[in-house]
């Protein structure tokens, strides 16, 4: 029998050998790939390109609705790797669906005292839910509490897609300030299956392919105006 100092002292959690080997499980490695694309997505935005940043965002958001299939299909996975990758998913998550919809209201809309409250606001929102969910988990039905931050990356991709439109100016700022309210709110919200999935995964891959094909199309533009802008104009007199 231990005495009292052992008594609830558990054993060491196994461990993965090396801090690299959570990279070489395959769901992990669909997991970073999600998250390097929100880091370049956000750089993108720094350098004044939101579209690309957008698309890169929307990439992310491909990743983290693919990395459960993978790990689901993975018949020997250590239990140690889904623990890791549980982790590794709610770290990427804040960072596409906390961070970078906010960087993109602002780079889309303008830095105001508004936009940057909203998106300060998504953030901790964003992060005060995965925290519950990390707890909590998924309810016994399989659905969730409070609405996922998905749904943020989402609408900020379609949004970036749209900003030509002049109602993005208002419309932006005030979804993703009502998503930053739902996020932390006791709502429940059932988990995307079937039709519903394809349909998200569709919407979020045409996100991307818009998002693409306008940056190519602005880029052309400018690069056009940029010529033209240094070429001498030659006045031909009669």
């Amino acid at each position: 029998m231990r005495d009292d100092g052992e008594r609830g002292v558990e054993p060491p959690a196994a461990l993965p050998r090396t801090i690299g080997a959570i990279a070489w499980d395959p769901a992990n490695a669909v997991t970073l790939a999600g998250l390097s694309c929100a880091v370049l997505g956000a750089h993108a935005v720094v350098l004044d390109e939101p579209r690309l940043g957008a698309a890169l965002a929307g990439l992310a958001l491909l990743a983290d609705m693919l990395d459960g299939s993978v790990a689901r299909r993975q018949t020997a996975r250590a239990s140690v790797m889904a623990r890791a990758g549980g982790l590794l998913d709610a770290l990427c998550d804040v960072v596409h669906g906390g961070v970078l919809p906010g960087l993109l209201l602002v780079a889309v809309v303008g830095s105001s005292p508004v936009t940057v409250l909203v998106a300060t606001a998504l953030a901790v929102c964003a992060v005060l839910r995965l925290a519950f969910f990390a707890l909590a988990g998924p309810r016994a039905d399989g659905s969730y509490t409070g609405v996922p931050v998905i749904f943020s990356t989402m609408a900020a991709c379609l949004f970036v897609a749209a900003m030509d439109l002049p109602a993005v100016a208002v419309l932006f700022p005030t979804v993703l300030a009502v998503l930053a309210v739902l996020n932390v709110t006791s709502v429940r919200i059932p988990k995307l299956a079937g039709v519903a999935l394809l349909a998200f995964n569709g919407l979020a891959a045409a996100s991307v392919a818009a998002n693409l094909a306008l940056w190519t199309v602005s880029g052309r533009v400018d690069a056009r105006a940029s010529v033209a802008e240094h070429v001498p104009s030659v006045e031909i007199e009669p």
